[in-house]
């Protein structure tokens, strides 16, 4: 797994000091926060799915609670490093590997507030019990036996020490329904499930036109001109920069052409597999093909 803090753009004025030959910065006495993102990566047994702590000087907002309970433990272990206070726990989209986690997560930290926008709380309230049908014998214990719900956000931004976290809901990812978040102020995107960095995108839940309408959530995370952007699953030695909207936006072109001239789900792997042959998360390609050829 990964851990690593991307700074927002720092203005402060810089002096050489004479002591010891040290050099100081100051900070201006007014100065406004500057929020900072760091991105914790599960384990592959988690779907190297991503969990971002957006942290101020005193206070810090999760994105996202991972999948497996070990991965939490760990992900709670990087909160409790940060020495912030978690304030928020927010969960993109209903998917379990997003909001598992929140059993330890809310154990960790009981003051802190978990919350979806309401469609995708309203989807995990009617989807958690076959969600742990599907992957509680597979996980046994590295599952909760209960996971803990978010509960509906009223409006559509989250505050930090002043700084202000948009959440763009009702877009269409790798599930209808998602979201992202766009923090102006480091101009920050945490993309959730709309985007993926060097693993199979999850694309079983999704037909042509609705990979489409993924397409088109793209172009609104280019218009908002990130320097950062958070996948959803990525693979740990890559960035979180820009191009990883290119990315998602190729592998689905190339996704889709696989399906269109296909005639098995062994081919759509192999042809997708050709164009990228270092891309992790194999099972994820397999049942994506399986669903498409089942749709035909």
């Amino acid at each position: 797994m990964s851990k690593f803090t991307v700074p927002a753009t720092v203005s402060i004025t810089a002096f050489a000091a004479t002591l010891f030959g040290a050099a100081l910065t100051a900070t201006p006495a007014h100065a406004e926060t500057k929020l900072t993102a760091t991105v914790f990566t599960g384990s592959p047994t988690g779907f190297l799915v991503n969990s971002t702590l957006i942290a101020g000087d005193k206070e810090a907002i999760l994105i996202d609670a991972q999948f497996d309970l070990a991965d939490a433990h760990r992900l709670v272990a990087t909160i409790l490093e940060s020495k912030k206070q978690l304030t928020t726990v927010y969960v993109t989209h209903y998917h379990p590997d997003h909001y598992f986690g929140l059993a330890v997560i809310q154990q960790a930290f009981p003051k802190a507030k978990l919350v979806a926008l309401p469609a995708a709380a309203a989807e995990i309230k009617k989807t958690w019990q076959a969600k742990l049908k599907q992957w509680g014998p597979l996980y046994g214990d590295l599952v909760p036996a209960r996971p803990i719900l978010p509960v509906a956000l009223q409006g559509t931004t989250l505050t930090l020490e002043g700084q202000t976290l948009e959440l763009h809901g009702g877009v269409q990812g790798d599930s209808a329904d998602n979201s992202y978040v766009w923090i102006p102020s480091i101009k920050t995107v945490v993309a959730g499930d709309i985007i993926y960095r060097g693993v199979h995108a999850w694309t079983a839940e999704t037909n042509a036109a609705q990979r489409a309408a993924w397409r088109k959530t793209l172009d609104q995370l280019t218009a908002l001109r990130p320097v950062t952007v958070i996948a959803g699953h990525k693979d740990p030695k890559l960035k979180d920069d820009a191009a990883s909207i290119e990315a998602t936006r190729s592998y689905l072109e190339v996704f889709d052409a696989a399906v269109a001239s296909s005639k098995t789900t062994a081919e759509v792997q192999s042809k997708v597999k050709a164009k990228y042959p270092d891309a992790q998360l194999d099972i994820i390609l397999q049942i994506g093909a399986d669903a498409a050829f089942a749709a035909k």
